[in-house]
């Protein structure tokens, strides 16, 4: 059975804000609360032992910055990163975390972009029925 929770709508201007004021990024804030939040939902089901989990995220590829705004063009081109998400209830913790788990992802950027170009060329050359068996056999814990 799936569940579904919504909670109160927050402004994205009060996330940037606070974001700001703590000195982080708008995605290591949103990340870090939802290490928060799966830490309750996992304790909510009496699991104490679960201190992490592995959660796939996707990472713009872009090829160079944009000059100006008026330069910027939509692209949709991502690679599948594997991100260690630490669970934590505290915020401090949470954040410290996540900064940490950033700070390893962009330091193997040159793996993310291996990633796209390795997906690129071969579920391009794969009959698409063994394309998704090869991405559910890769995608595996």
């Amino acid at each position: 059975m799936k569940e579904v929770a919504l909670g109160k709508s927050i402004s994205l201007d009060v996330i940037k804000n606070c974001s700001k004021k703590l000195g982080v990024t708008v995605n290591d804030l949103m990340t870090a609360a939802l290490s928060m939040a799966m830490k309750r939902y996992f304790l909510s089901k009496d699991d104490t032992k679960t201190v992490q989990i592995n959660v796939g995220i996707p990472v713009s590829i872009r090829w160079e910055m944009y000059k100006t705004f008026e330069s910027v063009q939509q692209e949709n081109k991502f690679a599948p990163y594997s991100y260690t998400l630490h669970l934590a209830s505290d915020p401090r913790e949470a954040l410290d975390a996540v900064r940490r788990e950033s700070q390893n992802l962009k330091s193997s950027m040159g793996i993310v972009y291996a990633t796209y170009f390795f997906a690129l060329i071969v579920f391009s050359l794969l009959p698409y029925p063994l394309a998704c068996k090869l991405n559910d056999v890769m995608t595996m814990p």
